[in-house]
């Protein structure tokens, strides 16, 4: 009778852990149609960036089976974001159903929470040897933080995705062609370009005004200049340009793939 009475009370604990576990999921939006690789439901990048992702997403995709997403989203409104990596891939199955190797990249842009927005990388299994939570740490210190630093959303999610890309091609030691990850330093101070163009036109100023402002006009078309971070790289647009959304049909889903938990993040 005792062993029954048991029984009974762990069933009734079993059936009343339920709605906890329920409430305790994830709030995840819906994947968008016509996107795959790129889940921005900000709007932060343009049609050129993401038809870039898309198309390098694709590419791995065809070659290895591992897939790429990154989620831009305004808040994860208090959810843990480790978790959050891995309950978003299990639930659109990002990565190969038997490889379990998704990646998944996730920025929080919420204004509001300056130094608090989550900046997160999960993995799924199969890429937790290629990418360990360590490699993970170093790439959004070196990659997407020192971007979003600088304010810029579009190079950070640019250039991350870029060195996921070549990190998951050579562990498959696939001979597709790698992608130059834009470099962030790059965009630090004034660039060798720059510097000499200032010197040119401090140049002209000081001719003119030594001239008495004759002579200024040489009749040689103009050309106008902008600084280093403005629009470079291969993606084009700037940040915080929407453009709109570019369709591709409908939502063509992932490939079945899950997550065990691997992943790195830090705060902004």
């Amino acid at each position: 009778m005792k062993k029954v009475a048991r029984m009974l009370i762990a069933a009734l604990l079993l059936f009343l852990s339920v709605p906890l576990i329920t409430v305790a999921a994830s709030d995840i939006p819906k994947p968008q149609g016509g996107e795959l690789y790129v889940q921005d439901f900000v709007g932060v990048l343009s049609n050129s960036e993401e038809e870039e992702i898309e198309q390098l997403g694709q590419n791995l995709d065809n070659a290895t089976g591992a897939q790429i997403v990154v989620m831009i989203i305004e808040s994860l409104n208090g959810q843990d974001v480790a978790q959050f990596g891995v309950d978003v891939i299990r639930q659109y199955g990002i990565g190969n159903k038997e490889k379990n190797n998704g990646a998944l990249l996730i920025i929080e842009t919420d204004p509001t929470k300056k130094g608090k927005r989550d900046v997160h990388i999960s993995v799924g299994q199969g890429l937790e040897g290629a990418l360990p939570d360590g490699k993970l740490g170093r790439i959004v210190e070196e990659y997407t933080l020192l971007f979003l630093e600088q304010g810029s959303i579009n190079d950070a999610v640019l250039s991350t995705y870029q060195v996921l890309y070549n990190e998951i091609a050579k562990e498959y030691g696939w001979d597709g062609e790698l992608v130059e990850p834009k470099d962030p330093a790059e965009d630090e101070g004034f660039s060798f370009m720059t510097i000499i163009a200032i010197i040119v036109i401090i140049y002209l100023i000081y001719t003119i005004t030594s001239n008495g402002g004759r002579g200024g006009g040489s009749g040689g078309s103009r050309r106008s200049s902008k600084p280093s971070w403005y629009g470079t790289g291969s993606f084009g647009g700037g940040f915080g340009s929407s453009g709109g959304r570019c369709s591709k049909g409908g939502f063509g889903g992932f490939g079945g793939g899950s997550s065990g938990g691997g992943g790195a993040g830090r705060k902004w």
